[in-house]
């Protein structure tokens, strides 16, 4: 795929837009926990303007060298998210908590 546009309008997490970014396919979405999955490995869009999409879908499809730059950074950006990292968050935040 060229883009993975993804206008979701709720996300509990994004696993598609990480897959996506794991597969080097350039990312688009703005919404909910969207914008810390995506990092700097994307273009941030809400999800309810027509015309900003519109806008970047031609922008990603057209500039390669912005897209060659997503795909680096978005195979990058699932290395960053972990079960073993937001257990060992979470962990963490327990153990400062009833030791508060």
């Amino acid at each position: 795929a060229s883009v993975c546009v993804f206008p979701s309008l709720y996300e509990g997490f994004g696993l598609p837009v990480l897959e996506a970014m794991a597969c080097g396919c350039p990312v688009t979405s703005k919404i909910s926990s969207l914008p810390e999955v995506v990092g700097k490995a994307g273009i941030l869009v809400n999800p309810n303007n027509t015309t900003e999409l519109m806008e970047v879908m031609p922008q990603i499809l057209t500039d390669t060298a912005s897209a060659q730059i997503f795909r680096k950074t978005g195979r990058e950006q699932p290395e960053k998210i972990s079960w073993k990292k937001t257990a060992r968050a979470t962990a963490d935040l327990y153990e400062k908590i009833g030791h508060g």
